[in-house]
């Protein structure tokens, strides 16, 4: 990598030099040209066969997994249900939009999951979708948060957190590929 560098800073100072002797006069070229020391045989032959610098590795486009517009239609299905006590047919669809980033859809999971409505009780999951809703401050999820820290055993908890530091690197990725198409697309 550093020979990359180095390439690319000896191109920018031929570049710069070029530029220069360019806007003179030819008798202050030949005069600086003349005063510049010119770089011994084996020095030459080293720049001209140093091997290339390998090429960066583009990172692949990482997209969401639900469209917002999947997941808000979704959620406009699934809240009703949910509200009605109607979970196992909710589920499906809260799944989605929580997936989605619906907000709400992550508390109404993460609730799901930590009283087992229409889910078996799974306390990886339940602190696993209500740490997304506090991440996107939902204010609803804390108490019920605040509850399952009390009884999630350490080992679930931390499986809970690694998989929340896994969405976080996930929403960088997006977030870093939806930037790249955007720029490309303005190009």
């Amino acid at each position: 990598m550093n020979r990359h560098i180095i390439t690319i800073g000896v191109a920018v100072l031929s570049l710069g030099v070029g530029y220069t002797m360019g806007s003179q006069t030819s008798r202050d070229c030949s005069a600086k040209t003349a005063a510049k020391p010119t770089p011994s045989a084996p020095a030459a032959a080293e720049t001209a066969t140093a091997p290339a610098a390998a090429p960066v590795k583009e990172e692949p486009i990482v997209l969401p997994e639900v469209s917002k517009e999947d997941a808000e239609a979704a959620f406009k299905k699934a809240e009703p249900l949910f509200l009605e006590k109607k979970y196992d047919d909710a589920i499906a669809d809260l799944k989605i939009a929580a997936k989605g980033g619906i907000p709400y859809a992550e508390y109404f999971l993460g609730m799901a999951y930590q009283q087992g409505l229409g889910v078996e009780v799974d306390h990886v999951q339940a602190y696993y979708w209500l740490t997304l809703a506090q991440i996107h401050r939902l204010k609803s999820a804390r108490t019920p948060m605040n509850k399952l820290s009390r009884i999630i055993k350490y080992e679930d908890k931390e499986k809970a957190k690694a998989m929340v530091q896994e969405w976080k690197v996930k929403q960088k990725a997006i977030q870093r590929s939806a930037a790249r198409l955007a720029a490309e697309a303005s190009k």
